[in-house]
């Protein structure tokens, strides 16, 4: 049987600390399912194909094309993670870890989370050292007050910033 992990969030946009996370978790796990999901109280900057396709192209950088389509996939969803998660026959759910609070927000969602579906468990992961500050909301504030090229890049892939700087 395949262990499959699934690595969800807005991805609103992706991260080089998403990717770390990503590119570790890959090591770990037969399959790792970036999840791009939708969020009804959020306020995206990018639409769902959009972050799709940002998230796709980021993949095709750092893996190999053997690696994608076997052990490293995406997808867009809507509702819960959890009954995702037992569509996708996923035996662990990944959440990135930055700081204490980042712990207590998530502990509430994984114990929502076993409820809904038992059969699935969580794992922490922490981003290199590097990535520890980095976030999709601090790019985007970033972006929105006319952060340069050379800024964004230290927190997204190239592309993703030049596209930023586009919208």
């Amino acid at each position: 049987m395949s262990k499959i992990a699934i690595y969800a969030g807005s991805f609103d946009p992706i991260t080089l600390g998403h990717l770390d996370l990503i590119k570790r978790a890959s090591k770990l796990f037969d399959t790792v399912i970036v999840a791009i999901g939708d969020n009804p109280k959020k306020n995206y900057m990018f639409t769902p194909t959009e972050r799709c396709n940002m998230v796709a192209d980021a993949l095709c950088e750092i893996f190999t094309q053997d690696e994608l389509g076997d052990s490293i996939q995406w997808t867009f969803f809507k509702g819960l993670l959890a009954e995702y998660a037992k569509r996708a026959e996923a035996v662990t759910l990944i959440r990135g870890i930055r700081t204490s609070s980042d712990l207590d927000d998530e502990l509430s969602i994984v114990f929502a989370n076993r409820k809904i579906n038992g059969e699935v468990d969580t794992i922490f992961m922490t981003p290199k050292e590097e990535y520890s500050f980095v976030s999709s909301s601090v790019v985007k504030e970033l972006c929105t007050s006319g952060a340069d090229d050379d800024v964004l890049c230290k927190y997204v892939p190239a592309f993703i910033a030049n596209y930023m700087k586009i919208e």
